[in-house]
């Protein structure tokens, strides 16, 4: 692990992760440039606590897990900062099959019940 890991998720987060990056599929944002890049975009509209999707279902902030096993760390040890600049929630993972096998990914729009288990288990 990586020194600057600190919320690192036990596995029963890890498989909850696993499901909502499976369920994304092809609408992850992975990769450093997208993650960061949504990071600064959703300060911008940070003062709403929930979301609602076109269904007007509740939808909660996002959160960004990370693979804690990162060569080099400078890749992405300014990603946490903007993470609580911008009052989003962060965690790391000891394996990246848990993100499928990506750096770091930022989920969003997940239902409010799921983001809340997640969170508790941290």
């Amino acid at each position: 692990m990586i020194k600057i890991a600190e919320n690192i998720a036990n596995e029963t987060t890890s498989k909850r992760i696993l499901k909502e990056v499976l369920k994304k599929g092809e609408g992850l944002i992975s990769g450093i440039k997208p993650v960061v890049k949504n990071i600064i975009s959703y300060g911008d509209i940070k003062e709403e606590k929930f979301y609602k999707n076109e269904k007007d279902e509740e939808l909660s902030k996002p959160i960004v897990v990370f693979d804690g096993n990162t060569e080099p760390m400078d890749l992405i040890t300014h990603i946490p900062i903007l993470c609580q600049r911008n009052e989003i929630k962060y965690f790391f993972v000891n394996d990246k099959k848990w993100i499928a096998n990506k750096t770091c990914v930022f989920l969003k729009n997940i239902e409010v019940e799921k983001y809340n288990k997640i969170i508790k288990d941290l």
